[in-house]
């Protein structure tokens, strides 16, 4: 991937004024959302490991987030439900260039 660089559009007024006209909640989880794309970002951008796996506590519209993240950085993602939970992993393309894939759970 191209180097990338650190964007400035946090500082113009702009985008000042659009996060102030924002509520507490919706500037808490739009913050959020960056945190995680960031995070793909991070995974995208590093050498070694193939999977990066999320907590379980993501909302769906968090989950879309990552699955939309990876596949603008050409990740592959797969949410897993695990009983109850669900849970969303990014990964690489294996070496053979097949897919690589998270390891599926196992059935208790």
């Amino acid at each position: 991937l191209p180097e990338r660089r650190p964007s400035r559009h946090r500082d113009s007024e702009e985008f000042q004024s659009a996060m102030m006209s924002l509520d507490d909640t919706q500037r808490a989880q739009l913050e959020r959302e960056q945190q995680l794309r960031s995070q793909v970002v991070a995974f995208a951008q590093t050498e070694g490991e193939e999977v990066l796996t999320f907590p379980d506590d993501l909302t769906s519209a968090e989950r879309k987030r990552v699955h939309e993240a990876a596949e603008e950085l050409g990740l592959c993602s797969r949410s897993v439900t695990e009983g109850k939970k669900r849970r969303i992993s990014v990964f690489r393309e294996a070496a053979s260039g097949k897919k690589a894939t998270p390891p599926r759970p196992k059935m208790k």
